[in-house]
C-alpha cells in the first residue's frame, strides 16, 4: 500500500468502528469488516481499563480463538445487560495518518432506573504494514467510565481495572469460567 492508500484504510477503519459501535445495539451484536483486523501481536494500553499496564490483546484474541468482532460483541453484551441502548454517540473527529489514526468519540446509555451515562473516549491505535491493528491507546475519562465498568464488573473501581478482573467479569457474565 502507498502513503495515500494507507490513509484511505485507516479513515474506513476508524469510520468502520464508530458505525459497529453505533449500529450495535440494533444488530445485537459488533460487526466489524474483514479490513479492521487486529494483529496477532496487538497491544491494547489504557492508565484506566488496564491500570496502565500493556495488554496482549492479539494473543488474548488468538488463545481464546475468538475474531475481533466476537470479542467486541462479548464486552459489549455486558454493558447492553445493565443498558441496552449502550452505543456511541454524537460527533466522532478522526485523524487518519500513514501510521494509524486518532480518534475522539464518546459513548452513552441508560440503566433500568433511567439513569444516562456517558464517557468520552481518545483512541491513538497504530497499524502495521499490512493495515492491521498493531498498538491500541485508550485515554478515558475514569469519572465518566468508572460507573459504566462498575455495572459489569460488579464491584466497586476507584482507581480503575486490571484486563483479567475486566476480561474476567465479562467472561463470567457469560457463564464462560466457573
Amino acid at each position: 500500500m502507498n502513503s495515500q492508500e494507507r490513509i484511505a484504510l485507516h479513515r474506513r477503519a476508524s469510520a468502520a468502528l464508530v458505525e459497529a459501535y453505533r449500529e450495535g445495539p440494533a444488530r445485537g451484536q459488533i460487526a466489524f469488516p474483514d479490513e479492521l483486523a487486529i494483529a496477532e501481536d496487538c497491544i491494547f494500553w489504557s492508565p484506566q481499563l488496564g491500570k496502565g499496564v500493556e495488554f496482549a490483546y492479539g494473543k488474548h484474541l488468538s488463545e481464546a480463538g475468538i475474531s475481533f468482532s466476537q470479542a467486541a460483541t462479548l464486552e459489549i453484551q455486558a454493558y447492553w445487560h445493565h443498558m441496552p441502548d449502550f452505543a456511541a454517540v454524537g460527533p466522532v473527529t478522526t485523524l487518519a495518518a500513514e501510521d494509524g489514526w486518532a480518534q475522539l468519540w464518546k459513548f452513552r446509555g441508560t440503566t433500568s432506573d433511567g439513569t444516562v451515562l456517558e464517557f468520552h473516549e481518545a483512541d491513538l491505535v497504530k497499524t502495521n504494514s499490512s493495515g492491521q491493528i498493531l498498538r491500541w491507546e485508550a485515554m478515558l475519562d475514569w469519572t465518566e467510565l468508572r460507573p459504566m465498568v462498575e455495572l459489569v464488573v460488579g464491584k466497586s473501581l476507584p482507581n480503575g481495572v486490571s484486563m483479567d478482573d475486566y476480561f474476567g467479569a465479562i467472561a463470567a457474565f457469560h457463564g464462560l469460567v466457573a
